[in-house]
């Protein structure tokens, strides 16, 4: 019993100098008289503060090199990629009153661009939407002819062929067309004659290539954005509204509810969802009134269904881009700064050399704030672009207003280049 009593001391003594210090290694060996030997882990408990610096975010600049001419020169139009890596262009116009039936097939392996079949009817601003089975659906639009379209084409690669899909309801120009999640399209609002817009909203089905008609919107809406949230929910904010700013729309429910409201009114204003979920709203026109190109921007939170006012662009601009990074830092692209209003407009004048944002800025929404990345070497509005697979930007065509040559037939690269704050 002593020579037990003497292990216990010993044990005792040996995580008493552990616990303080004094006693280091891990593990200690205890001879006992006689034979008994007895071997003993000593574990230490070390409490210490670790201070981690995070890196610092990138600092984004924009490498733009030209890419192959466009069959013709045209704005308004889509660029869709495709699975495969190439991007479709659907349509356009001249930025007057000549729209085309053109498309265009850009290889970004080979950097060339090649014609495919011409859509059925001729149109711009018109909506096009990648199914997930690498089909292109696209709805709308308008042609000087036939005005405000109702109509909507479907065009397979697999085939280099078109075929009409009509939808019950018309939505014109300055709609929007959301891929679901479970790989619907969710199509709503637009303009369907001058002055008239529409609260309707249609539901295509790929699998059945047929439309359901969805539930409509309190009141009508054009030129506003939508998005995917990351819960499957879409969010529709902005636009040509008199009641709600934002609303939400639910496909597991089939239901609209409302949002808090925006920080300001704005129309054409793009969105993107940010890495962490939010919504950033950049640019766009104030209204009621005079349209008047905003510099505010905000950002929309899901989880509090609160709009929150982000720091505004150097300068104001409407008619452009906003592109996310892979760090989740967002480009704003193109835009002018002024309203094109047409010749003779008691409220201004079109658009002049002056009138364009060539300037390009990136949002890093860590720190809330803008800053220079770089510039265009044209004016571009209302031009086409989609993201290739190796990070780059394909911009093409776009419109430099009523005065003088009216749309560009050149395309960019854009490359944004990271480096070090």
């Amino acid at each position: 019993m002593r020579r037990w009593g003497l292990v216990l001391n010993i044990l005792s003594t040996a995580f008493l100098l552990s616990a303080c210090g004094v006693l280091k290694p891990p593990i200690s060996t205890v001879i006992v008289p006689e034979t008994h030997l007895v071997t003993v882990e000593v574990t230490r408990v070390v409490r210490e503060t670790v201070v981690v610096t995070p890196s610092p975010p990138l600092v984004w600049s924009l490498g733009i090199a030209q890419g192959p001419l466009l069959g013709i020169p045209r704005t308004w139009h889509t660029a869709t990629r495709l699975n495969d890596g190439r991007v479709l262009l659907v349509g356009g116009s001249n930025g007057g009153d000549e729209q085309y039936a053109v498309v265009d097939l850009f290889d970004p392996q080979s950097g060339q661009m090649s014609s495919a079949a011409p859509l059925r009817t001729p149109r711009h601003e018109h909506s096009a939407t990648l199914l997930p089975d690498n089909r292109v659906l696209v709805v709308g639009g308008y042609n000087a002819q036939q005005q405000w379209l109702a109509d909507a084409e479907i065009y397979d690669p697999s085939t280099n062929t078109w075929s009409l899909v009509p939808p019950g309801q018309s939505h014109g120009v300055q709609h929007t067309a959301t891929l679901l999640s479970d790989g619907r399209v969710l199509v709503i609002g637009g303009c369907v004659g001058g002055g008239l817009c529409t609260g309707r909203v249609d539901i295509f089905d790929p699998l059945t290539d047929s439309w359901n008609e969805g539930p409509p919107l309190v009141s009508a809406r054009a030129s506003h954005a939508a998005v995917l949230l990351d819960d499957g929910r879409v969010l529709v904010a902005g636009g040509t509204v008199e009641d709600d700013d934002a609303v939400i729309f639910d496909p597991s429910a089939n239901t609209w509810t409302a949002t808090g409201p925006m920080a300001s009114q704005r129309t054409q204003a793009p969105m993107v969802v940010l890495s962490d979920g939010r919504v950033l709203a950049a640019g766009g026109l104030g209204l009621p009134g005079d349209p008047v190109a905003l510099a505010s921007a905000e950002w929309f939170d899901p989880t509090t269904n609160a709009w929150t006012p982000a720091a505004p662009l150097a300068e104001p601009r409407y008619a452009h881009s906003l592109l996310l990074l892979p760090d989740g830092q967002v480009l704003a692209v193109g835009g002018a700064r002024e309203y094109d209003y047409p010749s003779g407009h008691a409220a201004g004048s079109p658009w002049k050399t002056g009138s364009f944002i060539l300037p390009v800025e990136c949002y890093e929404p860590e720190s809330d704030h803008w800053y220079s990345a770089g510039g265009l070497p044209l004016p571009e509005t209302y031009a086409g672009i989609a993201p290739l697979t190796d990070g780059r930007f394909l911009l093409t065509g776009g419109g430099v207003g009523h005065a003088g040559a009216s749309a560009w037939e050149y395309t960019w690269l854009l490359e944004p280049v990271p480096g070090q704050p």
